[in-house]
């Protein structure tokens, strides 16, 4: 039964989308059907009654998903040099690793069995993939463990360009890498680069190099950063920080103090 699921997950037609992704083909289910209703009964009752079944369908095919709560935690824990980014969703953990270093292994093994998902989730490593693996595979035997060079467990773009895993999708590029989750963009600079020109919700700064990023709110994961960080702008260098997400906005939780 594994070996099936695992067979049929992996196609690209298994993933079914929600919101408004699903719009197009249900726009094209719903005509088809009143067209062939139409020709075969020839009763302007049954298309309509076709059409208006059709459109509730899709109605509650779009929206189904906001009936049940979405919001999503963001836990960034930094330590020394570097991140590490906890997304919560329910009962799934996903860490995204820009450490790679035991002792924040360990950090966000402490802070994800709080949350008592630790048995469900995605562990992407950034940095010393090969080292951290091993770190990671004795903290959580349970967990799926990638790079962004793997294409094990997860479902990729046909540009593997794109990482999906649940809610969350990853982009990993060239000194930056992007975490779109709930609707909610964070982009974590690891390096000296280009990034596109446009707002995130949040800016990870994981590198000591000044990268001009346009974001709502920023945090700097490295203590050697000496990047500039527009005035006024909500600014906490190498602290813990918890956000959470919801309608697609991501806002920092009442505890934090931010620096400006």
């Amino acid at each position: 039964v594994l070996k099936a699921a695992a067979f049929f997950s992996s196609l690209s037609g298994a993933s079914i989308p929600s919101g408004l992704e699903i719009l197009p083909p249900i726009i094209i289910i719903t005509v088809s059907a009143a067209v062939i209703c139409c020709l075969l009964t020839d009763d302007v009752f049954s298309t309509s009654a076709v059409l208006a079944a059709s459109v509730f369908i899709s109605i509650c095919a779009v929206h189904i998903f906001s009936i049940y709560p979405s919001d999503t935690e963001i836990t960034v824990l930094t330590e020394g040099n570097g991140c590490i980014v906890l997304v919560k969703n329910n009962s799934c953990t996903q860490l995204y690793d820009f450490m790679g270093s035991s002792r924040g292994a360990e950090k966000a093994m402490r802070n994800i069995r709080r949350s008592g998902a630790e048995n469900a989730g995605l562990i992407m490593l950034s940095r010393k993939c090969e080292y951290m693996r091993s770190v990671y595979e004795e903290l959580f035997p349970s967990f799926t463990i990638t790079d962004p060079v793997s294409k094990s467990g997860l479902t990729y773009s046909e540009e593997d360009t794109i990482i999906k895993f649940g809610n969350t999708r990853i982009y990993p590029c060239n000194g930056y890498t992007v975490i779109e989750t709930d609707g909610a963009e964070i982009i974590v600079v690891n390096k000296k680069c280009t990034v596109p020109d446009k707002q995130y919700d949040l800016c990870i700064y994981n590198t000591p190099s000044d990268v001009t990023v346009d974001a709502l709110a920023y945090i700097s994961a490295d203590e050697d950063f000496h990047g500039s960080i527009p005035a006024g702008i909500p600014c906490t260098v190498c602290v813990s920080a918890d956000y959470t997400v919801s309608g697609g906005k991501i806002a920092p939780k009442e505890e934090i103090a931010w620096l400006r």
